[in-house]
């Protein structure tokens, strides 16, 4: 059975953008990748487990597998949310230092 439910085209678009963030756990740094990205700038912020902004970035997309190293060594142990965002939509992952 199919339900008849439409999808935007931003809906649609976000089921075909993977992002993957390793390791995790993770110690010095921590690695975003995103794949089949159809962007061209994305705004990276990450939030401690209180919802406090700890980093801040915008980067610029210029291939459909896109990487990214940021150096976590300044942060402290536990549990954090990382948002990746473009001007349509974001996807908010979870990573543990």
């Amino acid at each position: 059975i199919i339900n008849n439910a439409l999808l935007s085209v931003n809906e649609f678009e976000l089921s075909s953008f993977e992002v993957q963030l390793f390791p995790n756990p993770t110690v010095d740094s921590l690695n975003i990748k995103l794949n089949n990205i159809k962007i061209s700038k994305i705004h990276v912020s990450i939030y401690d487990n209180l919802g406090k902004s700890v980093l801040e970035n915008d980067y610029e997309v210029n291939t459909p597998e896109f990487q990214i190293k940021i150096n976590t060594n300044n942060l402290t142990s536990g549990l954090y949310h990382v948002v990746i965002a473009s001007e349509d939509y974001s996807i908010t992952k979870k990573v543990l230092l």
